[in-house]
């Protein structure tokens, strides 16, 4: 339904930053369709809250630099409305939408642009129970988009289901080298880094249960 020649996204506990609109529409100036920004944590005090917050975004954490990235999540992304008519919609009803369509248009020869200085603050949970239920259910969908989305056959479903236990792994390890990349949040991290696997471990188990086909 939108008419503007630009379109951008920021979730529902998401705060932007007063200059936020602003920041996109120099960003856009540029020749790049697919423009995302970074993502600061809103609950500083929650020791939940850091944890949910690097197991979702530690890869668009704020003060890094202007970069090429496969994924960004939609809390703070904006597009040229074109790139739609090119490569599609947001598939509906399922987490994991943004992947999604970020991969199709990948698949299309365009890129995702990261610029830190388009600044959003998320409002993480601050909840034990509800940080675990939402990865295990954040990883069941991303799994499920993923089958669909880059035609997994039954075998490549079995194989991902069979190395499961490996990826809280390579997930901890990139969250951890993005910290040590990027120290503004390094401390907090040290801190929550038990609660991060935690949380990643159900991650895998949602994943694996998407790829089984549950």
């Amino acid at each position: 339904m939108a008419k503007g020649k630009i379109i951008a996204f920021i979730d529902a506990d998401c705060v932007a930053e007063k200059n936020w609109i602003e920041e996109i529409l120099g960003a856009h100036e540029s020749p790049y369709l697919a423009i995302g920004g970074a993502i600061a944590n809103a609950d500083p005090k929650s020791f939940f809250g850091w944890a949910a917050y690097f197991v979702e975004f530690s890869q668009w954490m704020p003060e890094t630099w202007v970069q090429w990235q496969d994924d960004i999540a939609a809390a703070n992304m904006s597009y040229k409305k074109e790139i739609f008519d090119r490569c599609g919609g947001f598939i509906e009803g399922t987490y994991c939408s943004d992947t999604d369509f970020h991969w199709r248009i990948k698949r299309r020869g365009y890129r995702l642009r990261f610029f830190p200085s388009m600044l959003i603050s998320h409002k993480s949970m601050d909840r034990l129970d509800r940080f675990l239920k939402h990865e295990f259910f954040h990883g069941r969908c991303f799994a499920r988009v993923r089958v669909q989305g880059q035609g997994f056959s039954k075998c490549t479903r079995l194989l991902y289901v069979i190395f499961a236990p490996l990826i809280p792994l390579r997930l901890f390890l990139k969250i951890a080298l993005n910290n040590m990349r990027n120290r503004i949040y390094f401390s907090q991290f040290l801190k929550s880094s038990p609660l991060v696997a935690l949380g990643l471990i159900c991650w895998s188990l949602g994943e694996a249960v998407g790829y089984a086909g549950g």
